[in-house]
């Protein structure tokens, strides 16, 4: 059986509601103002905890590559607090353009390079990173697999 890819359409459609989210026009539940800031907070905090974890277990955390990094939290937290190079990358150009607004509100003074692209494309050269994640990203495609093998 081969892996089902993400239609062009589905991609299109994620990009539009992070378009529309950034404008302040979406009809959902997410939060927003110090609601938000609190939610990104937690997670922040959250990978803090699993990235120290993980280099307690000796896990190279550079160079590293962020698949799904949205408006780039976590990414900001492995350049600022563990001195790890990498990319945040996503195929929402709109929630990259977010990183540099939240970069002091959540005391994360570096940001790494972003990259607006398809995760199942990867835009680098086989074997360019130590540590590849993709963090609570892998519900959006209606199969992991070919983004799973893509990073590999």
């Amino acid at each position: 059986m081969s892996p089902t890819l993400q239609t062009l359409r589905n991609k299109r459609a994620e990009i539009d509601y992070r378009k529309r989210r950034r404008q302040g026009s979406h009809n959902d539940q997410d939060p927003t103002g110090e609601e938000l800031l609190r939610f990104l907070r937690e997670r922040v905090q959250r990978t803090r905890e699993l990235m120290i974890e993980l280099r307690g277990r000796d896990i190279i955390l550079s160079p590293f590559l962020e698949i799904g990094a949205e408006r780039g939290q976590r990414a900001m937290l492995l350049s600022s607090e563990f001195a790890s190079q990498g990319y945040m990358l996503d195929i929402s150009l709109e929630a990259l353009e977010e990183a540099p607004i939240l970069k002091s509100a959540l005391k994360l003074p570096v940001i790494p390079q972003a990259v607006c692209a398809d995760a199942g494309a990867l835009p680098f050269p086989d074997e360019s990173f130590a540590f590849v994640y993709a963090y609570q990203t892998l519900h959006h495609f209606p199969d992991p697999l070919p983004i799973l093998q893509e990073a590999h």
